[in-house]
């Protein structure tokens, strides 16, 4: 094996290690899994509405942390939302 190839593995394992990835490795389950319940729509061939569609049921289901911000918050597309009082769920 090169040094490269050596190099390229090595960075695969210590990422594949990261909490983010696994994190990022559970949702793709998750949504690969939700779209194949859909009358067996694959990740290829989800549409916009599918991806939407996930989102909400995560919602719902109280397993997400997105603010659902009101079309006047003033913090719409800031990371200093601490003082939003827009809802963390969709109703």
């Amino acid at each position: 094996m090169s040094r490269v190839d050596e190099r390229l593995t090595n960075l695969a394992n210590f990422a594949s290690k990261r909490k983010s990835h696994k994190t990022k490795a559970r949702l793709l389950s998750d949504l690969e899994e939700f779209l194949s319940s859909i009358v067996g729509v694959s990740l290829y061939e989800a549409t916009p509405r599918h991806v939407c569609a996930f989102l909400a049921q995560r919602e719902t289901r109280g397993t997400a942390r997105t603010t659902i911000h009101t079309l006047v918050c003033p913090y719409i597309g800031t990371r200093n939302a601490e003082f939003c009082e827009c809802p963390k769920q969709m109703k």
